[in-house]
């Protein structure tokens, strides 16, 4: 593996030979990370690299072993962790469902046993609310799915996540069928909530933006081959033979 200029002396968040398994199948082995807050991080790969399968690892949602550490708390297959927001691909979405912006965002609060029951629904709702309007969406709160762009229902998935007030913030290809302009008000908002202490990690096919925009990059090819400044690493996927092949 390829590591350049890596900085973990207070990890948030720490993986120890993770092993992935997606329906029986290792779809990425002997994962070795630790990642700071406020870090903004790209997993890049070709498709079926692992990125979204180490995503999925990290937020609970598929099987893995090894040890996966989120401060000083273990986390486990199946187990929601408290501080870690997931985003998913908006493609593997219902976006036909009739439903309001509000009413996504407002599913971001199921997970916390201290919002349940009627009488704190007001907070949920005060907090869905305050989501939105850190993404820039609260003029979208009441329209339905159907009539979003993909710039704003990318968005409405971010403030959904944010309703926890996540340390970690997961991301599954967020720019994937955006415009410039909306692509370019995701990647300012992932920059502001990295700014102020998220670690920020998104799965990423586009090379240049992430040599532009994040601060770390890790290829994989069902493992990991390179970690880094990706104006360092990433360069070596076309200097470098043995890498060519995991270029996107």
């Amino acid at each position: 593996m390829i590591a350049v200029n890596l900085l973990t002396k207070n990890p948030v968040l720490t993986l120890n030979g993770i092993n992935v398994f997606r329906d029986q199948f290792c779809a990425v082995k002997n994962v070795n990370l630790d990642f700071e807050a406020g870090e903004l991080v790209a997993l890049s790969g070709r498709n079926g690299a692992g990125k979204s399968s180490l995503l999925l690892a990290i937020a609970g949602l598929t099987n893995f072993t090894g040890t996966l550490k989120f401060k000083e708390s273990e986390c486990h297959h199946g187990h929601h962790q408290p501080g870690i927001g997931y985003v998913p691909q908006r493609a593997n979405l219902r976006w036909d469902l009739p439903m309001r912006a509000i009413d996504v965002v407002l599913t971001g609060t199921a997970g916390d046993h201290h919002l349940a029951g009627y009488k704190n629904k007001s907070k949920r709702v005060k907090l869905a609310w305050e989501a939105l309007e850190l993404v820039e969406g609260s003029h979208l709160g009441d329209r339905l799915l159907s009539t979003l762009s993909g710039g704003q229902a990318q968005r409405i998935l971010i403030a959904r996540s944010l309703v926890s007030k996540p340390e970690v913030l997961l991301l599954d290809e967020p720019l994937s069928g955006l415009d410039a302009p909306s692509s370019q008000r995701i990647l300012d908002l992932l920059k502001q909530r990295a700014n102020e202490g998220t670690l920020i990690i998104a799965a990423m096919h586009e090379l240049d933006i992430v040599q532009g925009h994040f601060s770390r990059a890790v290829l994989l090819s069902g493992e990991v081959i390179a970690d880094g400044a990706p104006t360092q690493v990433i360069p070596t996927l076309y200097v470098n033979p043995t890498l060519s092949e995991v270029t996107v």
